[in-house]
């Protein structure tokens, strides 16, 4: 992948923020045989300390880098497998969970894309869900690596619902409303939007629950990169550490999730979603060496597949 019009890239992070659940009851009638509705369940985040889960992730990217007269085009394909392995679990449900991510194959229209081009979105991250599924807390870990430019923000976490405070059946909506953690002490992403609870089926033999979402996210906001190198686990030269990435524009996504109703986790997910969103880095010493940056803009269309192994 060509390098983008500013001249340097910064850290990947995970691309994706999924959602929701909710019910209703419904009675279905099959010839002359009668189904009595799902009764309404709680659901929530239920795992056991050593829990281990696999899974495959595809996620499709399609749009624009542009910085002042340049710009550039993003068209790639990434497969990569993650383990999830629970750490800790707190006495208020929730947990603390390590995800290894190992990239499998990345392609574009012109072939193959090399490993080094994609090596950040390999390695070791954590984060801490709460029992109704809201991130609390994560390392940075996949996107700028797609973008070829700074990371975007909140497509990371637990790819998982947030779930509604009370028990829900087939049919109930809930509100998605929360906010994600970007970097610890610094801003959080917002997220307003909807979820449906829309049936039950079977997947890889567990009866799971279904749900529909649409979310959107604003961004407004700027991260400090040395704060957001820690999170990387990257080094960066002391006349940048003083640097912002300054933030705008807007994110939505939509996804269908299967949900494991035992243990709140995912089963499956079929999402995708559209951003444009701008980004301008400054806060640099005048007297440094640092080359003058425009403002960059990112266009995309994404797609991502989630399958429990």
């Amino acid at each position: 992948m060509e390098a983008t019009p500013t001249g340097r890239r910064f850290g990947a992070l995970p691309v994706l923020v999924a959602i929701g659940i909710a019910a209703t009851t419904v009675a279905q009638t099959v010839t002359i045989v009668r189904h009595e509705p799902p009764p309404p369940v709680l659901l929530r985040l239920n795992v056991q300390k050593g829990l281990a889960v696999s899974y495959r992730m595809e996620i499709g990217m399609e749009g624009r880098v542009s910085a002042g007269l340049f710009g550039q085009p993003i068209e790639l394909t990434v497969v990569m497998e993650q383990d999830w392995r629970v750490r800790e679990v707190g006495e208020d449900g929730s947990a603390s969970i390590e995800v290894d991510t190992r990239l499998i194959e990345a392609s574009s229209p012109q072939g193959d894309v090399p490993r080094s081009e994609l090596q950040e979105i390999e390695g070791t991250s954590t984060m801490r869900l709460a029992a109704d599924g809201r991130v609390l807390e994560a390392t940075l870990g996949v996107t700028s690596s797609l973008t070829g430019a700074a990371p975007i923000p909140g497509l990371e976490g637990g790819f998982g619902p947030t779930f509604p405070p009370d028990p829900v059946a087939p049919g109930d909506r809930w509100d998605l409303s929360t906010e994600v953690p970007l970097l610890p002490g610094g801003p959080s992403l917002e997220v307003v939007g909807e979820a449906t609870l829309d049936t039950y089926e079977e997947v890889g033999g567990i009866r799971s629950a279904v749900i529909d979402s649409e979310a959107t996210m604003p961004f407004d906001f700027e991260l400090d990169l040395a704060a957001l190198a820690a999170q990387l686990g990257a080094e960066i030269p002391e006349d940048e550490a003083q640097g912002m990435i300054a933030y705008e524009g807007e994110m939505t996504m939509s996804s269908r999730q299967w949900i494991d109703p035992k243990t709140g986790l995912q089963v499956r997910l079929e999402g995708g979603g559209e951003g444009d969103i701008s980004f301008s880095l400054g806060g640099f010493p005048q007297n440094g060496d640092m080359p003058s940056v425009p403002r960059t803009n990112v266009e995309f269309d994404l797609t991502m597949t989630l399958e429990r192994l």
